[in-house]
C-alpha cells in the first residue's frame, strides 16, 4: 500500500477550533479538513476528491496574540450598531470589527500522510505539492506551510507502536483529550460557504504513548488513517 508523506514546518499558526470566537483557540495539530483543503488548493481541484489522512507533529509551545475579529452577518446593517457591512442579494448585512485574542502554536514540525481513494492520483498530487499552483497555507490564509519533503512511501499494518510525535489516533478506550475533527466537506458555490458532513472523535496522543492496531510506513513513521 502506498501513501504520500509530507514533512513540513510552520511558525505562529492557528488551526481554529469551531465556535471559538472569544479567545481564538487552536487545535494542537491541523484537523483533517484543513489538510484536505490544502491538498485541494495545491492540485487546483474544484470538486471534492476523497482521501484518507494521518496527522502527527511536534508543537513547541503556544502564545497569545492580537487579531482583528469580526462579528455579525445575520442582521440588517444599522449605522449605530455596525461599523461594516456587506451587500448580499441587494441587502446590507451588518458586521462589527475590533481587537481580539488569538492562540498561536510556535515552531511546529508536521508529518502528514495522504492516501487518495484513487491511487492513480498519487503522482499528480505529489507533483502539485512540489510545484503548487499558489502558495500553500495550513490554518489561516496567512499561515504559510514550509514543505521540507514530499515522498511516496509504502506502509503496512503494525500491531503496536510507541509514538515519537504527538498524533491524532482512535480513542480505543485510552484516556486523554478527545477532539471532534471535521473531515469531508462540500462548498456552496453560490455563497462560497463550506458544509461539513463527517466528524470524527479522535484522541490527541502525546509523544511516548503506545498505540495499537496502527499502520507504519517504510521508515517507521506511524499512520492512523481517517
Amino acid at each position: 500500500m502506498k501513501a504520500i508523506r509530507i514533512k513540513a514546518k510552520q511558525n505562529m499558526v492557528n488551526y481554529k477550533r469551531p465556535m471559538s470566537y472569544v479567545s481564538g483557540e487552536t487545535y494542537p495539530l491541523p484537523p483533517y479538513s484543513t489538510v484536505i483543503g490544502m491538498v485541494h488548493t495545491a492540485c487546483g481541484f474544484t470538486s471534492y476528491h476523497p482521501m484518507q489522512i494521518s496527522v502527527q507533529g511536534n508543537p513547541k509551545s503556544a502564545v497569545s496574540d492580537l487579531q482583528t475579529k469580526y462579528a455579525g452577518g445575520s442582521m440588517p446593517y444599522k449605522a449605530d450598531r455596525h461599523n461594516l457591512f456587506v451587500t448580499y442579494e441587494g441587502k446590507k448585512i451588518g458586521y462589527t470589527s475590533g481587537p481580539g485574542n488569538v492562540e498561536l502554536i510556535t515552531d511546529i514540525d508536521l508529518i502528514l500522510h495522504i492516501v487518495p481513494d484513487n491511487e492513480e492520483e498519487i503522482s499528480s498530487i505529489v507533483s502539485s505539492l512540489k510545484r503548487p499552483k499558489r502558495f500553500l497555507a495550513l490554518g489561516r490564509h496567512e499561515d504559510l506551510l514550509n514543505i521540507v519533503d514530499v515522498s511516496v512511501v509504502e506502509y503496512h499494518e503494525a500491531s503496536e507502536k510507541q509514538l515519537e510525535n504527538d498524533m491524532y489516533v482512535h480513542p480505543d478506550g485510552q484516556d486523554g483529550t478527545i477532539y471532534k475533527l471535521r473531515k469531508v466537506y462540500t462548498i456552496d458555490s453560490k455563497n462560497n460557504l463550506r458544509g461539513f458532513h463527517e466528524v470524527y472523535k479522535m484522541l490527541y496522543a502525546g509523544k511516548g504513548t503506545i498505540v495499537f492496531d496502527i499502520f507504519e510506513d517504510e521508515d517507521g513513521y506511524p499512520l492512523c488513517l481517517v
